[in-house]
């Protein structure tokens, strides 16, 4: 504060000394140039507070990271896309994309050049479960801020392999990267790196698809051998029971060994709601996220889900719990009745699997877990 109170004085007198100065030196009864004396003003000011180191640009170093759930861009929402446009689905959580450093989520279904079979001609929509987007959709998430996006889930080979290959291409058109495979074989990790204040942080990526019921050891493989070459790696399984807000003994224990392997987060996808969050060695476990962008309007559960932002540092990890609503195909952050509503909630399902301390911190909206 008191440098703050000196500053105008240093100012002001370095102000009248050019002053006088300029006075002193100017023809008789001619007016001295304003801007001049301005620019004058300006440049000692800066001057002074250079000095002061009071106006240096404070550097954050921590690198902030936005995941989000279930992403779908056919059926209901790609009418709504023909409608309305990429960016009126996405609303406001574009703004929050671009307040972090990377943002990824579970992208769930191929990007192909193939008709829709579940939005028909005129507008009419079947029950089939199998999804493509259209190729617009891989500039448009560019467009939004994806960085990263997941394809271990159920819906990635709706349309085959070659429906993956083309999704693939998409995607690296658009330098957007990818990891996990329905197989659980092939691209299952990939690593972003983030160059921060000259600081290199990088991020790994493992994902896992349940339902394949193969290839388990890979994934681990791939934590082991990504682990020494990143600074914070997560693990996105596709897994679990649909609409059921618990998981299972089977995912609990491959949770736990993904992290003594290595593993600094695990985040799941494909129940389409919020399921539990538990924490085992410091770590920790959202086993599912919920619907970030779908069409499901028949529960609150499903038209509301969770979405993280991580704060990593060299000490912590923050996880700031911040819940969504995309009822009318349009993501909306909830009011402040809402969202404590979902917070109390995800506390009450979590409480078996954390401490006390965590449990009023998920209450509050924040998680923090010392690195």
């Amino acid at each position: 504060m008191k440098y703050i109170l000196r500053i105008p004085f240093y100012v002001l007198v370095i102000y009248g000394l050019i002053t006088v100065w300029n006075w002193s030196s100017a023809t008789p009864y001619k007016m001295v140039d304003v801007a001049t004396i301005k620019q004058q003003v300006a440049e000692a000011f800066q001057q002074v507070a250079s000095s002061t180191n009071l106006f240096a640009e404070k550097k954050d170093t921590n690198i902030h990271i936005y995941v989000v759930g279930d992403m779908m861009f056919d059926r209901a929402v790609r009418k709504q896309v023909q409608k309305f446009g990429f960016e009126y689905v996405f609303g406001n959580s574009i703004t929050t994309f671009a307040a972090h450093d990377l943002v990824f989520g579970n992208l769930e279904g191929p990007i192909t050049s193939s008709a829709s079979k579940t939005l028909l001609p005129g507008g009419t929509q079947s029950q089939l479960l199998v999804f493509t987007f259209p190729t617009s959709t891989a500039p448009a998430l560019k467009a939004m801020g994806m960085d990263v996006v997941s394809l271990a889930n159920n819906h990635s080979q709706n349309f085959g392999s070659a429906g993956l290959k083309e999704t693939k291409k998409l995607l690296n058109a658009q330098g957007i990267q990818y990891f996990g495979e329905p197989t659980n074989a092939g691209d299952v990790s990939t690593t972003t790196c983030i160059i921060k204040n000259d600081k290199k942080t990088c991020i790994g990526f493992v994902g896992y698809h349940e339902f394949t019921y193969q290839n388990e050891s890979i994934v681990a493989k791939a934590i082991q051998d990504l682990r020494p070459n990143v600074d914070f790696l997560v693990v996105m399984p596709h897994w679990g029971n649909e609409y059921e807000p618990r998981y299972k003994q089977s995912q609990q224990q491959l949770a736990h060994q993904w992290i003594d392997l290595g593993a600094d987060a695990v985040i799941g996808a494909h129940p389409h709601i919020i399921t539990p969050l538990e924490i085992y060695k410091n770590k920790a476990i959202f086993y599912s996220l919920g619907n970030f962008i779908f069409d499901q309007y028949f529960s609150f559960d499903t038209t509301h889900g969770l979405t993280l932002s991580i704060d990593l540092s060299a000490s912590s990890t923050i996880y700031k719990l911040i819940p969504i609503d995309n009822t009318g195909i349009r993501v909306k952050y909830t009011d402040a009745t809402t969202t404590q509503k979902m917070l109390n909630s995800l506390a009450t399902i979590s409480k078996k699997s954390v401490s006390t301390s965590t449990f009023e911190q998920i209450r509050s909206g924040a998680v923090t877990l010392s690195r």
